[in-house]
Formats: C-alpha cells, structure tokens, sequence
C-alpha cells in the first residue's frame, strides 16, 4: 500500500500545470511572443509562416517546447522535428492544431489537426479537408528535442473527413487527469476524452440543431469548462453559445443565437471566453471591416448584452486570452498580408467600454500576424488573482496605485487546494503567507511584488501560480471645509451658472501644488467618492434662488484614489434691480424751513423706498441714504431731511439684501427745492354796473386780472377758487367767465408756475354804479357816397371815443371799447378792432355797444 500510495504520488507530481505552458506563442510570418515575465515580449528566430492556424507549448516553468503549423512541427530550437511534416493539418484552417498534454506520461503529448478544403483560383474543389486527426509526440526522443512519433496518426472523423470543420478546442475535464478535445462537423460536436491512459478513441457525438454550413470560424470553451461558443463564417454565419458539461464531454442542445445579421455585424470569425468565463467575445468582417463585441454572459439575456467595443478597418482575425489575463486580437490588412501589431482586451471580465479595449497594443516587431493565433487548453489560462483586499478588481501584472500612509494587502484568491506561498520585493524574499500586508505605507515600499504560489489541486496535480505587482505609492491631499459661495443673481432670474474651479480651487487647494493635485466637483456624496458623474461645466444652481449642497473632491493627479471630500453650498441670492434713473424728490419752496424763497426744505426719503425697490421687496432689502458718494456720511432722519445744499442736493443710495449684504447696488437721486412764482398777493378787480340793473352786481370775467396777479408771466397757470384752502388744495375751480360778484364779491387766485408750484392771490370784486345816462345814445352819421347806394360804409369808430369819454367825471385814465352785443360788452369779448374802419353788418342802421373802463 505504501508503494501505492508513493506511486500516485509520483505520477501525480508528474504533472504540473502553471499557466507556463502557455508563455510561448509562435503564429503569422515569424511572430513571437514570450510572457515568462509577466509582459508580452515580442521574440524573434520563429520558422512558422501560416495565414491561420497554428499552435505552440511549453512546459510547466515556460520554457518551449515546440510548435506547429498544423503540417509542420519545430522544436525548441526552430528545426522541424525528423518526422515532423506532412501533418495533415493546413495554414489556411481557421484553427489547424492544438497541443494536450498526456496526463499521465509528461513525455507525450497529442498534437489534434482540423485540416481545410483546398480549392483552385475558380474557386473549384481540388482536395477537400483530412477532417480531424491525432498524432503524438515523444519529448524524450531526439536528443529530447522530441519528435512525432512514426505511425502514431489516429483519424477521429469518423468517415466524415471531407465535411469536418476547421475547429477545435480543449479544456480539462472535471475528473482528475483527463482533458475534452471538442471539435465539429455538420451539426454534432464531436468530443474525445485523454485521461492518464491516453487518447480514449470513442468519440461522444452532441447532435445540435444548428448545422455548420462553412467550416470555417473558430470554436472556444470557456475556462471553466461551463460553456462552448461556436462561430461560423459566411452569409449564412452565426455565433452560438452551447452549455458544456466538462464530466461527460457532452455538448447541450441549447444554443443562443448571439450573432445571425450578417449584414448588421458581419461575419463570424474568432472568439474567445474572459479569464473568469464571464464574458464572450466575437471579432467579426464584413467587405474591408473588422469589428468586436462582447456578450455578458452573467446578463440572463445575453444576446441583449452585445456591447460593440471596437471597430477597424481591416480583414478577419483570432482572438486569443493570454497568460496576462489579457485578450489578443488581430486585425490583418486582408488576407495575404499581416499586421506588425496586435490589439488588446486589457481587462476582459470587465463590462463594456470598461474592459479597456487598446489598439496597437503588442509591437511584434519584424514578425506579422496574419489572421491565426495559437490556441491552448482553456483551463490552463486560469489566472491567479491578487486583490488588495479593498476592491474586487484583479492586480495580477497591474499597477497597484495606493497612497502614503494606508494601510494596504495583497491576496491571492481562487486558489483552492494545499498551497504555499513565496513572496519577493523587488527580486528579495519577503513572505510566505498568503496575505501580504502593508501597515502605514511609505515611499519605501513601493517596487515590485511577486508571487509564486505552489499548489497541489483536488487532483493531486500540482500546479504553480505567478503573479505580480508593482504598487507605487503617492502623496494623498489634504482638505479644509471651503467655505460657502453666496452669489448675487446678475439678472435675478433665480439662477446662475458657477465656475466652480474658479470660485474655490485656489481655496481648497490652498498651498498644496496645483501640478500635482487636481480640484473636482461633484453634486453628491456617492458621486464624490466613487469618482463618478464629476461637474464637467459651469454648474447652474438646481431651482429659484435655492441653496445646493456641492462636494469638493482634492486628488493626487497621478492617483486619483488619494483624496480628500468636503462640502459647501452654493447659494443664489437676488440683487437689488433698481430703476436706471430714480426722479429727483421735489419740494416747493415755504416758509416752514426758513423763507419761502431760501430753497430749504426738509424732505422725507422713505417716501422714494417703493420707486428704489422697483417691484422688489422691501423684507428682503434694507436701504440707506447718504450725504456724499462716499457714503461716509448716513442720513439718520430719513423722513424729516433739510437740504444742506439750497435749491438742488444730490443723495446717495445704497440697497442692501438682508440675506447676503454683498448683494449692493448704490444709486443716487436728486432732492430739489422748487421755487414759488413771483405775482401780485392782491387786487381790486373793478367793473361797472352796465346791465341796465343799477343793482351793483354784474358779471366778470375774471381771467382780465391775469396779467396784473403774474406780472405778465404767460408761463403761469391762473385758476380761481371761493376760499384760500379750496386755492391751496386746487380744489372747486370757479367758472372765469361769466362770474357774478353775486356769488362772492372776494375770490382767490391760485397762481401755479411749470414747476407746480403756487401762490394764492386776493381778487377783490368791486362794482361802480356809474353809468352812461339811461337816454344817451351817440349817432355816428355818414353819407353813402361810395358809388353805390345800399346802406353800407365804412366807419372809423374811434373817432366817436372822445365824445363818449366826454360823458364821464375827468380824470379817470378811461379807454373806450366797441362790442357788437351786449353780452360781449360786458363779457369783454369779441372787441371790435379799432385799428382798421369798421363797415357795418346790417344796411343803413346798426346798433354798437360801447364799454368805459378806467
């Protein structure tokens, strides 16, 4: 039993997988990549010249062993192997070759070939494909350079050669020791199981529904062993997706149709599942067009998840996960000429655009890749994953970017099984636990962390990790609470555009270097710590004057994960909007401040508050006066002010919101002493008594007093009132003219200049009963001696005035006046001009009235 025991202990320890196996690849015209150091490092010396398929290995420290065109077979040394040819594979099969080791002899190992049908320039069959095939290779023979072993080609295609596709793929199965090799033809996957005996040649079928109507495109198992995808090339193309089981090889019949519009997408070429198997994807071409989709296989409709992550302009090319954890793709010029570089998926289980598709990414240097990339067992490119116990994203062969002074570890996860641990900082032994942990981080401490991790599985296979990081580490920032923005609405529309770097860098910033921090802003919390959604722009305030809460996020430029939050507010406050010019305040002169001529009064300011605030609220604004425009010298007695400057004084304003005072606004205003007009105070306004009435009472018209009471001013308003407050008030104006001394015998004038501005006038009614005699009647004569006898002639009547005049006492300055009625004589209207002869209105006779006045 001892024996036993020690003997599967041997032979298990035989076989030792860690991702080394992968680290060679040999493809296109003489490209090579080496990823023993954890990089992709373009090698040159590769044999291989192939349009498609190839395949390459190594042994478990990554160390090459050989590779394949599918016809040909090189050794480590880039010599074909003595029965290395004739292979019956083909350059020109999508796929051609993969390599699987035998499980239970580390000497052997099984070369599978899917050969491609062959065809003339007429596009004619010549020779159709040698369908699937198995050969062997013994690494002890040759010196232990190995070679193909003669006569070792088992044909697997069942009689089908001439319809296999050009696909196959290989994963570890679930049973310890044994790997699936699947492959295609017509519409049944084909599945052949290797266990520690060898290759079991009895093929499992997987009849599906869908029928692989051109052989090419390639075909991919997840590295889990949970999934199988299928993409097939041509108009009738599509990309499915089939559940694997990797304990019975047996494919399910329940493919999704992932890609089928041909004409949308294009046609489908290589594929290839993420490190963690949770997303898929698909390059595809169509006429000079490459493009690449990734599929979510984690979303329950996966076919929804299709997420376009690049497109090129270009041929068909493979997609292949490498031992970095990352995708390659090629994107060739077209069929028969290569590319020097190859594209990369950097972060393939990351979700859309976040998996960090980089164009140009491997510089393969004189080698060209075509459209072929080597394919590996699916299993082996398991990564190990070192977290840093804070977030869930993968550091292997990252840079860990931290921050002076935290606390930081480093872990690797989905180990399962006996391990041990072997830690290194910068090339010298550092640990051997599993964590690695880093109390208050220093500069020191930045460099390069490795990690081997030596495990014996569940299957007693004993497989070593290698992971690697390079952590840095920075200056985080500090912060202060900035203070609040109060900002004054420049046109009181409630809200304002803030360029919040602007208004608040320097301040957070403080003394801290602006090359080597950098001032975010974000409108909430989350966003602010997550880095998320930042203020790109001006920020508009989100309602009417409202007051929004901001945080400000400082960060190390060169490591964003260093910073610093604190919030402010930024508030918008309305600004005093008032009129462009405000009117002067006028009084009229009086002789309640001094004289009614000294151009002193005393003004009450408030009464301008309600023109100052235009419409604005007075609860919100406060408003002071000032003497001077320093506004040095306040008015304490707004509502009782006497100018200290006669006639006209300047006063200034200034408007203040209660909220914010440096919402301000100053204007200014004039106060203004208005001059009262210079008249007569009083007058006797005298008029006979000619009504035919010697009663003492008749009409005047009141407006004759006019010139007399403003001195002849014509800029003067006259208007009479029956007492002096109705003249004061200007109220119950009195009719001029007709106006009766029966109604009143004194009335006053009120007496307004353009200024508005009064006095008030004593107007005394005195009626004189002397009269011409009852009987007198003055005959003006003349003869119709015109040439024409009708009763009309001209009169010069002022001929008749002294006559008249003669009438009366001497001494009396009297002026005579000729009306043509009665009601214009004593009325003093319609004057018969005495400047020109009159010719009477009716023949030979005609009544005049005469009016004496002194």
């Amino acid at each position: 039993m001892k024996k036993l025991i020690i003997l599967l202990f041997v032979l298990n320890s035989l076989n030792t997988f860690s991702q080394g196996e992968a680290n060679f690849w040999f493809f296109g015209q003489g490209a090579g990549i080496n990823f023993n150091n954890g990089n992709a490092t373009a090698v040159t010396g590769s044999s291989i010249d192939t349009n498609e398929g190839c395949a390459s290995f190594s042994d478990a420290n990554g160390n090459l062993l050989f590779y394949t065109d599918g016809i040909k077979v090189w050794n480590k040394n880039h010599l074909v192997m003595p029965n290395g040819t004739n292979l019956l594979g083909n350059p020109s099969s999508s796929q051609s070759a993969i390599i699987v080791p035998h499980p239970g002899n580390s000497s052997l190992f099984y070369i599978f070939t899917v050969g491609a049908n062959n065809y003339n320039n007429n596009n004619v069959l010549i020779k159709a494909t040698d369908g699937l095939n198995c050969y062997t290779v013994d690494m002890r023979l040759n010196g232990r350079l190995g070679d193909v072993v003669p006569n070792s080609k088992v044909d697997l295609s069942l009689g089908l050669n001439a319809q296999w596709t050009e696909k196959v793929t290989s994963v570890k199965g679930k049973e310890c020791n044994t790997f699936w090799v699947i492959s295609l033809v017509n519409n049944t996957f084909v599945s052949y199981k290797i266990d520690a005996t060898g290759l079991i040649n009895s093929p499992i079928p997987s009849p599906v529904n869908f029928y692989s109507n051109d052989p090419r495109g390639y075909l991919k198992v997840s590295p889990d062993g949970k999934k199988l995808a299928s993409a097939t090339q041509g108009n009738f193309g599509n990309l499915l997706l089939y559940s694997f089981d990797d304990a019975s090889g047996k494919v399910a019949n329940d493919g999704q149709f992932l890609i089928s519009n041909i004409q949308q997408d294009g046609q489908n070429y290589g594929v290839e599942f993420s490190p963690k198997s949770s997303k898929l994807y698909c390059a595809t071409y169509n006429s000079n067009t490459n493009k690449l989709f990734q599929f979510d296989l984690d979303n329950p409709n996966i076919a929804s998840s299709k997420f376009l992550v690049s497109v090129n302009s270009g041929y068909r090319g493979a997609l292949q996960l490498a031992p970095n954890g990352k995708i390659y793709a090629i994107v060739p010029p077209d069929y028969n000429n290569g590319t020097r570089y190859l594209n990369a998926i950097n972060f393939p289980d990351e979700l859309g655009a976040n998996c960090n598709f980089l164009p140009n990414a491997m510089d393969l240097g004189s080698g060209r890749a075509m459209q072929g990339l080597p394919p590996f067992i699916a299993s082996i490119l398991l990564p190990v994953e070192i977290t840093d116990g804070i977030t869930t994203q993968n550091l292997n062969n990252t840079i860990a970017k931290r921050c002076l002074g935290e606390n930081y570890q480093l872990t690797p996860i989905n180990i399962s099984g006996s391990s041990t641990y072997k830690w290194t900082f910068n090339g010298i032994p550092y640990g051997t636990s599993d964590a690695l942990i880093l109390n208050n981080l220093s500069f020191s401490n930045a460099g390069i962390y490795k990690l081997e991790v030596e495990n014996i599985d569940d299957c007693g296979f004993r497989i070593v990790y290698k992971g690697e990081v390079k952590l840095e580490v920075y200056t985080p920032p500090t912060i202060t609470k900035p203070s609040n923005i109060l900002q004054c609405d420049d046109n009181n529309d409630g809200f304002f555009a803030f360029d919040l770097h602007s208004l608040k860098d320097t301040e957070i910033l403080g003394m801290q270097s602006a090359t080597v921090f950098e001032v975010v802003y974000f409108k909430n919390q989350i966003d602010a710590d997550k880095g998320t959604n930042p203020i790109l722009n001006l920020y508009t305030n989100s309602a009417f004057n409202s007051t929004d809460t901001l945080i400000a996020r400082i960060q190390n430029i060169q490591n964003p994960i260093c910073y610093e939050t604190e919030s402010f507010t930024a508030q918008v406050f309305e600004s005093p909007n008032p009129p462009v010019t405000i009117s002067n305040l006028v009084l009229c002169d009086s002789n309640l401040t001094g004289t009614d001529t000294d151009g002193f009064e005393k003004f009450n300011l408030k009464s301008k508050e309600t023109e100052i605030l235009n419409g604005q609220s007075a609860a919100k604004f406060t408003i002071s006066y000032f003497k001077d425009i320093a506004l040095s010298s306040p008015i304490s007695n707004i509502i009782s002010f006497q100018n200290t400057t006669a006639n006209v004084q300047p006063i200034y304003v200034k408007i203040v919101n209660n909220s914010n005072p440096t919402c301000m606004v100053t204007k200014s205003f004039n106060i203004e002493v208005l001059a009262l007009p210079v008249i007569n105070s009083t007058f006797t306004f005298k008029q006979c008594d000619e009504d035919g009435i010697a009663n003492g009472l008749t009409d005047f018209n009141l407006n004759e007093a006019n010139a007399y009471l403003t001195l002849g001013d014509n800029s003067l308003t006259v208007t009479y009132h029956l007492s002096l407050s109705e003249a004061n008030s200007g109220a119950n104006m009195v009719t001029a003219s007709p106006f009766s001394n029966a109604m009143q015998t004194t009335v006053f004038a009120r007496i307004k200049n353009t200024n508005g501005c009064f006095r008030v006038a004593q107007v005394n009614l005195l009626v004189s009963s002397t009269s011409f005699d009852v009987n007198y009647l003055k005959i003006a004569n003349a003869c119709d001696n015109d040439g024409e006898i009708d009763g009309f002639r001209l009169f010069n009547l002022s001929e008749n005035s002294n006559s008249i005049i003669s009438q009366f006492p001497s001494g009396q300055n009297l002026s005579v006046s000729y009306y043509k009625n009665l009601t214009d004589a004593q009325l003093e209207q319609n004057e018969i001009s005495q400047n020109l002869p009159y010719r009477n209105e009716t023949s030979f006779e005609q009544t005049l009235y005469v009016r004496v006045e002194s």
